[in-house]
């Protein structure tokens, strides 16, 4: 197959030629691919207090500490706005929104307040809304912590008094002892357990005078 293209035959093999030129120039001038970005870590709700009468209003923390980090590498550090909220029944609750934006890691932190009943369902939610052109990623978990006061307030109070207890009894023990069998009301046995009117007061090793 031969042709003219200006003043030179366009053969078989300068067509292929030519297409190969063509696709090269086409590729570098093509914009690049969208690399997108990427979020690692969630919102979580940390209950602190719960309403005696009704049972159904608590107050809490939302917090997060999510990263973000674009898939191609000359973008990073990436940028965001993370949104932590509850949802009671696929409703947002606005009283609950709270909002960070950040660069790397965005942090979030806020107070909140919500009302539910034992029928709804509630959940967790992190909204990541990527300051490129990537789409918000939404992520709900349901809410299953609900103790009042929360677990590590308990592990605090029990190693504090753990400690106080280990510090003072070594000492105080033995003095109690000391003042068996006690006078009056106040009775004292040889390990130093007291008791006041019949009630237990202070327990010494082997910590056996409570149920």
């Amino acid at each position: 197959m031969t042709g003219r293209f200006g003043p030179y035959p366009l053969t078989g093999g300068r067509i292929a030629a030519a297409l190969v030129a063509a696709l090269a120039a086409t590729a570098l001038t093509a914009p690049a691919a969208f690399a997108g970005s990427t979020h690692h870590g969630r919102c979580s709700f940390q209950p602190f207090n719960q309403d005696q009468v009704t049972g159904s209003s608590y107050g809490g923390f939302v917090h997060a500490a999510v990263t973000v980090r674009s898939d191609d590498i000359a973008a990073n550090p990436a940028s965001a706005t993370v949104t932590c909220y509850l949802r009671t029944n696929a409703v947002v609750d606005p009283w609950t929104v709270e909002r960070a934006s950040g660069t790397g890691v965005v942090v979030v932190l806020g107070r909140v307040t919500f009302w539910w009943s034992e029928e709804d369902t509630v959940e967790v939610c992190t909204d990541v809304d990527f300051a490129d052109a990537t789409p918000t990623a939404t992520e709900c978990v349901p809410l299953v912590s609900t103790q009042i006061p929360p677990q590590i307030v308990f592990d605090t109070v029990d190693a504090v008094l753990t400690q106080v207890w280990g510090e003072v009894d070594p000492r105080l023990c033995p003095l109690l002892a000391q003042l068996a069998p006690g006078y009056g009301d106040v009775a004292v046995n040889e390990q130093g357990d007291v008791h006041v009117a019949g009630e237990p007061v202070w327990d010494c090793p082997p910590y056996d005078i409570w149920p």
